[in-house]
């Protein structure tokens, strides 16, 4: 399976720079930094220009954040699936979560397509 990876953050302007310095810029396809295109997370926009970098329909997309009203709510906004890094079992209710990175591909087959 390929997996194309993004970045939507609430971050300033320096995010590319700093992903650059750290030598992982390469790893992603899109990058969205909040100071960039002045939408913050949970606005859907932000989440949109994202899937629009990856030239995806949102319904296609998988968001994996760890903050439920910022990232799954946000995201789910606009189409996309979202699963939540919950590291500190704050909601076990929510069905679409994982504890940590580590068990995230064992995951993608059970997680729900929308």
């Amino acid at each position: 399976m390929t997996v194309t990876l993004g970045i939507v953050s609430n971050w300033p302007p320096t995010l590319e720079v700093t992903l650059e310095r750290a030598g992982l810029r390469h790893y992603f396809a899109v990058v969205v930094a909040s100071g960039v295109v002045g939408y913050a997370k949970p606005h859907p926009r932000i989440f949109e220009i994202a899937a629009t970098g990856l030239a995806a329909d949102p319904r296609r997309l998988l968001y994996v954040g760890d903050d439920y009203d910022y990232d799954v709510l946000g995201a789910t906004q606009t189409g996309m699936r979202a699963v939540l890094l919950d590291r500190r079992n704050r909601y076990p209710s929510y069905s679409q979560r994982i504890m940590d990175l580590t068990t995230f591909e064992a995951h993608l087959e059970t997680i729900q397509c929308g």
